[in-house]
């Protein structure tokens, strides 16, 4: 699925320019036993040079291990660094998300407690490099499941494929955690902060 046809001019490894013939899309990509998803950009012709874009390096966290020759991604070094409560959440179907707009998705859990609150925290690299946006929320899980909101900030349709890592959670602490119970008028706050100055 091709969804940027914006016009983009590449300089390559060997020093030449290419332009994309179709534009840029996502895929599933298996490397070292591991599928995951990325975005791509299709050439009419590559320099045998470019084996992985550093676009495709920088997007995917990933690190080039030349005494292994391996290529091992962020996620791959730092899951024993996650707190043993906190989970992934992934998109269980392939998503399109207009420009400019916002979806339900819903993303499941590979290991997780049901009923459990969960406190939702957006992936700030796909925000940066990919313009989707998560907010932070509170949401429970219910066989493995829930919705999220996701915001596409782009101007042009972003595709969320299956399997792609949407968000990290954690278990929602009720001692860290403040509700309103009803919202003060105008009035009260203009005279909250009125007698605060007069103090």
């Amino acid at each position: 699925m091709f969804l940027d046809t914006k016009s983009v001019i590449l300089k390559v490894a060997d020093g030449n320019y290419v332009k994309p013939l179709l534009g840029t899309g996502v895929l599933q990509l298996a490397i070292n036993g591991r599928t995951q998803p990325f975005q791509f950009t299709v050439m009419p012709k590559c320099s045998h040079d470019v084996i992985l874009g550093f676009d495709f390096l920088k997007a995917s966290q990933a690190v080039l291990d030349c005494g292994r020759a391996e290529l091992i991604f962020d996620e791959l070094l730092h899951d024993e660094e996650i707190d043993s409560h906190g989970i992934k959440l992934y998109a269980m179907s392939d998503s399109v998300v207009p420009a400019r707009s916002c979806k339900f998705l819903t993303v499941q859990a590979r290991y997780a407690q049901d009923d459990t609150d969960f406190l939702v925290e957006g992936n700030k690299v796909m925000c940066i490099n990919q313009g989707i946006a998560v907010p932070s929320m509170i949401t429970s899980l219910r066989k493995g499941k829930t919705s999220i909101w996701v915001t596409n900030c782009e101007n042009q349709a972003r595709c969320i494929p299956k399997g792609m890592c949407i968000v990290n959670a954690e278990p929602a602490r009720s001692e860290c955690l403040n509700t309103l119970t009803e919202v003060p008028s105008y009035t009260d706050l203009w005279t909250s902060k009125f007698s605060d100055q007069i103090d």
